[in-house]
């Protein structure tokens, strides 16, 4: 049971961004509902050893970047998905109309046009799996405030 790594955005396990050389080797994974945090704690920890602290803080500032990025985007989903389907529901619900099959047919097209189950479903695990990491390197800041920095 490990966690799912690919590419940003959401496919493949290493991505490059050709512009920008301080993002090229940048890793991110997808915290699957079987996935553990005891799993991405470990695969952090090796990570931690086989890096060292100075270039683990430098990866997490820019998956930090990519979290934020991500978590707007979903935001932003999530609204759309909110304004154009559930709000016209509620409305159709609370005056008592009838909601035919055609009806549920067309909020679905437009569910789908926003995006897709399964790239809503890899965004959220990848929003996981960016928290729980930053969440672990918070708890190391915690715990341990000097740096034991391997060059």
């Amino acid at each position: 049971m490990y966690s799912r790594f690919f590419r940003y955005p959401l496919i493949g396990s290493r991505h490059f961004f050709p512009n920008q050389p301080h993002k090229r080797n940048i890793r991110l994974g997808r915290m699957a509902p079987e996935t553990t945090v005891d799993v991405v704690e470990q695969e952090f920890k090796n990570e931690m050893n086989e890096k060292g602290l100075v270039k683990l803080r430098e990866t997490l500032e820019e998956e930090y970047k990519i979290l934020q990025d991500l978590q707007s985007k979903q935001t932003e989903c999530l609204n759309k998905i909110t304004e154009l389907c559930v709000k016209p529901v509620q409305k159709q619900i609370i005056e008592g109309k009838n909601m035919p099959g055609s009806f549920w047919n067309n909020k679905q097209k437009v569910m789908n046009q926003i995006g897709s189950k399964d790239d809503l479903q890899s965004r959220e695990e990848t929003i996981d799996w960016l928290k729980t990491r930053q969440t672990l390197y918070s708890a190391i800041q915690k715990y341990d405030p000097s740096p034991h920095m391997k060059p």
